[in-house]
């Protein structure tokens, strides 16, 4: 090879050296712009409008420049808001249900009540007709009996049962009578608003008043009930809640949030919400 040649070959690999470093310089060049570009954003080097909407949620490291998220977000906001309505809306109307389920369920178990009176008094006067109408009355009620509340009885009925349980469950003129007069009787006591403690003590102190040669004689209930010491706690206790008046201060935390949410879609007022929850006994 030639001298000359020598010199054309390594000027031509030297212009080919030239490229190469110029390609290599500006893919250096741009990925730096890249990553300036990123630290320029990292840092909060921001415009004055990216600023504003980066306070408002706009994360400049995400997808959407700030003024395609400007123009989305209130729709968004928008959105937010009815799905949070609908969940506060959804929870009011459950809890209206649950309300109104056990109003429903009071309502009826008065109902059955007041048909057992009268079939007891029917009984007494030994009309045979009226008791199979009744019969048959109480047979129409039953069968559009409301769904239970799953709620568990109160203690105090539950141990008042269990007291009790022969008379109640009794099929003796005497046992019937009882059953009258105690639903007469609790349906009185009910208007008084009292604990469900103390309306179930003082209807089995009339109870027992009532009927003392049933119980036997003795140490028994009827002792029991008139002694001294659960006479006067009774009567203190009775003419202490007998005057006690339930506002929204009384209310249970969980009882202010549903009548919070009664109140704001304009469902129910406070003293129709109270009212049901005395009914209920729900209001201690």
């Amino acid at each position: 090879m030639s001298v000359a040649e020598i010199e054309k070959k390594v000027y031509e690999d030297l212009q080919k050296m030239g490229t190469n470093n110029e390609e290599h310089n500006g893919e250096v060049s741009k990925e730096t712009n890249e990553k300036s570009g990123q630290i320029f954003k990292e840092e909060g080097m921001l415009t004055d409008f990216e600023k504003e909407q980066q306070k408002k949620g706009w994360n400049p490291g995400g997808r959407k420049t700030a003024e395609e998220w400007a123009e989305n977000e209130p729709i968004a906001v928008e959105l937010r808001a009815i799905r949070a309505e609908n969940k506060k809306y959804q929870e009011t109307v459950d809890n209206l249900k649950s309300y109104l389920s056990k109003q429903e369920e009071i309502g009826y178990q008065r109902a059955l009540n007041d048909l057992a009176e009268q079939r007891a008094d029917a009984i007494r006067r030994g009309d045979v007709r009226e008791v199979n109408r009744l019969d048959e009355e109480q047979a129409n009620l039953a069968s559009i009996a409301p769904l239970p509340v799953n709620a568990p009885p109160h203690p105090a009925i539950t141990d008042f049962y269990d007291r009790n349980k022969k008379w109640i469950d009794g099929t003796s003129v005497t046992e019937i009578e009882m059953m009258a007069f105690a639903t007469a009787r609790d349906q009185v006591i009910a208007k008084k608003n009292l604990p469900p403690e103390h309306h179930m003590k003082l209807l089995e102190e009339c109870i027992v008043t009532q009927f003392p040669n049933y119980f036997g004689a003795g140490k028994s209930e009827v002792e029991y009930i008139n002694s001294p010491t659960v006479e006067s706690a009774t009567k203190s206790t009775t003419s202490q809640f007998r005057e006690k008046k339930y506002t929204r201060a009384s209310l249970s935390a969980e009882q202010k949030a549903v009548l919070k949410g009664f109140e704001d879609f304009k469902i129910m007022d406070e003293a129709t919400y109270i009212a049901g929850l005395i009914n209920s006994g729900d209001l201690k």
